[in-house]
């Protein structure tokens, strides 16, 4: 589920937060995602949740206009210390950033 979105995000992919928040990442995914790609994302999560190390993959999204666009996605934890000092995972967040050669290139990082 979508927690958060920056203006950034807003303006590469053409969704608003109101129609982002709340909702799925299959917002972005497109027609030619299939249930494999989808494990696949599940998987890097996963990792993620497992090893609290980043996850990083490039991977091709959609604009809100049906184009689409090559994005590297780094998938990483975000920490919160206890009143212990003891670490604990509290969400994954995950960061996009346009690669060059599939249209509308601009160097802006995103957060989804």
């Amino acid at each position: 589920m979508i927690i958060y979105v920056n203006a950034a995000w807003e303006n590469l992919c053409g969704y608003t937060k109101a129609e982002a928040v709340h909702g799925s990442l299959s917002l972005i995914q497109g027609p030619d995602w299939n249930r494999e790609q989808a494990e696949q994302m599940e998987q890097m999560i996963q990792r993620v949740v497992e090893t609290l190390q980043p996850q990083e993959t490039v991977l091709v999204n959609y604009y809100k206009s049906g184009r689409p666009f090559t994005n590297h996605l780094t998938v990483g934890p975000v920490h919160l210390k206890s009143k212990h000092s003891q670490e604990h995972l509290q969400f994954v967040v995950g960061i996009l950033e346009e690669v060059p050669g599939a249209g509308n290139y601009s160097q802006r990082r995103v957060v989804a």
